[in-house]
């Protein structure tokens, strides 16, 4: 059966969703429901859970698992098509698209690969400096890119590649060992980090911000967020290729040619173009008015509008492209969605029962104990994951509420929470959108990737933990 929808072009993998919809037929009609939730609830639980399920396994492609979970809603009478659709007004859903086709602006004008080349060509006379260029861009390009892919994959990844090339280290072979090797262990680590450190550096981020205001009323603003992440987030991204070079050095530690290619690669590019210089602006204006929405009564909803709009009337983004993006059209459908099925299971009651059933069970735990296990847990459970949304979909919400039902203090288990959903993301080849594209170039062993990814985690979580902790408290958070 899967054989024959293949052949005619079907998304439908038959058994994944077999799988789902049994999940949630034993969930609902077969595990007896608590006496504290009503069916309604307990079934929207059901529908929710293999919705999760949908997400991990992809019976179909994201946005048609998620309308055929929100369509049975709506049809069995859960929810009515008010409640279903209520989400697609919420801020993060229409900031995600918004910031998606606003960094399509970086590939059109160049801007990403003019600002790569700048570094380099101060910062790449040996392998580390390489390293740290392409850190640096990854973190100017971060809080206006809600993409690892876009930025690793899409812009960064392609200068690696030829920086490699040209010192003839090539994929597949043991020449990967003289600079590739290290350069691309480096530059996706360094974009796990970035995207912890903004609200608008992955689309999951502005999924956590939704999750933790309607379920905890815990509000964390694009400025906060910010201020929060920026001291561990550098002082992460500083040790990060002298941690990388621990483990697999590369043979070449001195470049003396990768200056000389920036320069004649921005050479070909030219002076900066007129729309290069509006882009530059938009950016520095979004991040302006990101950073003093709360001063200046502008949401960071309407600074992303006002960014794309500057970006239609100087003709670098085009509408006609804009509204054929199926991409970004896609992930505004099961973002949405997602949204409406987190904030009803709270209206409902669910979240205050699992909240009231672990407090009953983790009596007697100090919560600085219990904290640590659960983010230790909730983090190292991502090797089960392929998609970091499916996992703080499916698992943010409860840890959150045991965390404070241990009588942890609120801010600092959601800052702890919030910065793991990222950074968890670098330990395997399969736990974020671009790590099996970038994986699969090459450069490294299954090992090797896998080495990196759980050293480098116990370092992020060492400084978050420590530095981070500290910072915050600094920063009165809690």
């Amino acid at each position: 059966m899967e054989h024959i929808n293949k052949e005619h072009g079907r998304d439908v993998k038959v058994k994944p969703l077999i799988f789902c919809v049994l999940v949630a037929l034993v969930i609902a009609f077969v595990i007896p429901k608590p006496e504290l939730l009503s069916s309604s609830a307990w079934q929207l639980l059901a529908v929710f859970i293999a919705t999760i399920c949908g997400l991990i396994l992809k019976p179909l492609p994201l946005g048609a698992a998620a309308m055929l979970s929100v369509t049975i809603l709506c049809v069995s009478g859960i929810l009515t098509h008010k409640e279903a659709f209520a989400s697609f007004a919420a801020v993060p859903v229409w900031l995600v698209i918004m910031a998606s086709f606003i960094a399509k602006g970086f590939v059109e004008t160049g801007l990403g690969k003019r600002l790569a080349y700048m570094f380099m060509s101060y910062f790449g006379k040996s392998s580390l400096g390489i390293s740290y260029s392409m850190v640096a861009t990854d973190l100017f390009l971060a809080p206006v890119i809600p993409s690892v892919t876009a930025r690793s994959a899409g812009i960064i990844f392609p200068i690696l590649k030829a920086i490699s090339d040209s010192y003839d280290s090539y994929p597949h072979s043991n020449s990967s060992s003289r600079l590739g090797k290290y350069l691309v262990l480096v530059s996706f680590q360094a974009c796990v980090i970035t995207s912890s450190m903004f609200l608008t550096a992955i689309v999951s981020n502005p999924l956590l911000a939704e999750m933790l205001q309607s379920n905890f009323n815990i509000t964390i603003d694009w400025s906060t967020w910010a201020m929060a992440g920026i001291v561990p987030g550098l002082v992460c991204l500083l040790i990060l290729p002298f941690v990388v070079r621990l483990f697999y050095a590369p043979e070449l530690k001195v470049t003396p040619d990768a200056p000389v290619i920036a320069r004649q690669k921005l050479a070909e590019m030219g002076p900066m173009s007129f729309k290069e210089i509006v882009m530059c602006a938009t950016v520095f204006m979004l991040l302006f008015f990101w950073a003093g929405s709360k001063y200046f009564g502008i949401s960071i909803l309407v600074t992303a509008m006002m960014g794309l709009v500057i970006l239609l009337l100087a003709d670098i983004l085009h509408w006609g492209k804009i509204i054929k993006d199926s991409t970004a059209w896609d992930t505004f459908i099961w973002f949405g969605f997602l949204i409406m099925l987190a904030e009803n299971l709270a209206k409902q009651g669910v979240i205050a029962w699992f909240s009231q059933e672990a407090g009953v069970m983790l009596a007697g735990i100090s919560w600085q104990v219990g904290l640590s296990a659960l983010v230790l847990f909730y983090f190292y459970s991502h090797y089960l994951f392929a998609s970091s949304t499916a996992h703080v979909s499916s698992m943010f919400v409860p840890f959150m509420a045991l965390a404070l039902g241990m009588g942890a203090p609120p801010m600092l288990a959601a800052l702890l929470f919030m910065f793991a959903s990222s950074l968890m993301a670098g330990l395997t080849h399969y736990g974020c959108t671009p790590a099996p594209i970038i994986f699969g170039l090459g450069y490294t062993s299954l090992k090797e990737w896998w080495n990196v990814g759980l050293f480098v985690s116990v370092i992020n979580i060492a400084i978050f933990g420590t530095v981070g902790m500290l910072w915050w408290k600094t920063l009165g958070l809690w």
